[in-house]
């Protein structure tokens, strides 16, 4: 088959045609079938590639290829999905003594919170990838911090420095509150936790604090030293001094959204430390601080118990009734008599009694009287 000069060729793809459909396109060349195979296929991608610089853009002809390409989201399937994660993540956060930044109330996916958890919520969205699951990003960050906590304690020798270094942290910050941590985290209480929960940002604040100084510093460096450059030279520093302006701009609001956090962290340190703490977590710290008093204090020494379960000291008073729990309405039942009027019995007195005669044994052994103590 003789090649058809090149004239033909262009004009063939001068004359070509593409038709779109919903799902495909067709390309049209007129002639096209004289030609060998490798032939076909160059004049082919010429014809398209014409036709399609050339033709204009049709939002509607690119909306319909990307749906057929992509189908629709279902709304609705993405809702249930980010209600059954942000319900996984509320277990996990409040099974490990972390609170929720939003109640259990609201409706999932949080579009428009209250405003009392909107400022939190929105550091979480300030994040880029949490979208709808914000308690997920929570999640995220809690269990960063606990993988910390136990990174933190192999890596120093002793514990008191880290005791040493939280207590100083708060000190800078003017923060108060007792620091009593344990090696241990299982002896450790939610409050506990939580204040060292505290320290574990409060360090990063500093750190983009130290990174916003030094990038301030830089910059007064780079436009001090540009005046005296040449003009390729200062093109350059310029581009360097613009690339640390970009990277100020985005540490500042990377501080300002950190602040938020750290008010929200403090609010909720002054809220559990109005609550109590529970029977367990009492008995364990007033178990924890004797071993730990016996262990430093010589024998025949040891502390007295702990405030809250020495007996108080009654002073006299006007009579109220009171609320007595039935242990203690039944512990004195033998000592008070039917008046109400509390009593207390003569002890019975005792006395060594010997049991007259002498005693066969089964083998006929005689056997020494015993002597006992019976009452009179």
């Amino acid at each position: 088959m003789n090649s058809p000069p090149n004239s033909s060729m262009d004009d063939m793809i001068a004359r070509a045609t593409l038709d779109n459909f919903s799902v495909f396109s067709i390309l049209t060349v007129p002639g096209i079938e004289r030609l060998s195979e490798s032939e076909q296929v160059a004049v082919a991608k010429k014809a398209e590639q014409r036709l399609v610089s050339s033709a204009p853009l049709d939002p509607d002809a690119l909306r319909s290829r990307l749906q057929s390409i992509t189908p629709p989201l279902d709304q609705e399937e993405e809702d249930e999905e980010a209600r059954m994660l942000e319900a996984q993540a509320r277990k996990h956060l409040e099974s490990d003594g972390c609170p929720a930044c939003y109640p259990p109330h609201l409706d999932v996916p949080v579009r428009n919170p209250p405003e009392e958890y909107k400022q939190i919520i929105e550091y979480w969205h300030s994040l880029g990838s949490t979208g709808d699951v914000v308690l997920c990003a929570q999640k995220a960050d809690w269990r960063d911090f606990r993988a910390f906590q136990t990174r933190v304690r192999r890596r120093h020798p002793t514990f008191d420095t880290i005791i040493d270094d939280v207590r100083e942290r708060r000190r800078r910050h003017g923060l108060r509150g007792n620091v009593d941590l344990f090696p241990d985290l299982q002896q450790q209480t939610r409050q506990q936790n939580w204040l060292e929960f505290q320290n574990y940002h409060l360090r990063q604040q500093e750190q983009l604090e130290t990174k916003r100084d030094n990038l301030m510093e830089e910059l007064a460096t780079v436009h001090q030293s540009t005046s005296n450059m040449n003009t390729m030279t200062c093109e350059h520093a310029t581009q360097n001094e613009e690339a640390r302006m970009r990277s100020l701009e985005f540490t500042e609001r990377t501080l300002g959204w950190h602040r938020v956090l750290l008010a929200w962290i403090e609010q909720q340190r002054l809220a559990m430390d109005s609550v109590p703490p529970t029977c367990v977590e009492k008995d364990s710290d007033n178990l924890t601080t004797l071993a730990v008093a016996s262990d430093a204090t010589p024998s025949g020494n040891l502390p007295g118990p702990p405030k809250h379960c020495q007996a108080r000291k009654r002073t006299p008073g006007p009579f109220h009734s009171q609320r007595v729990s039935k242990t203690e309405k039944f512990a004195d039942a033998g000592t008070k008599s039917r008046r109400g009027i509390q009593t207390r019995r003569r002890p019975t007195p005792w006395r060594l009694h010997s049991v007259s005669g002498a005693l066969k044994t089964r083998s006929g052994r005689i056997s020494k009287p015993p002597v006992r103590w019976v009452p009179e």
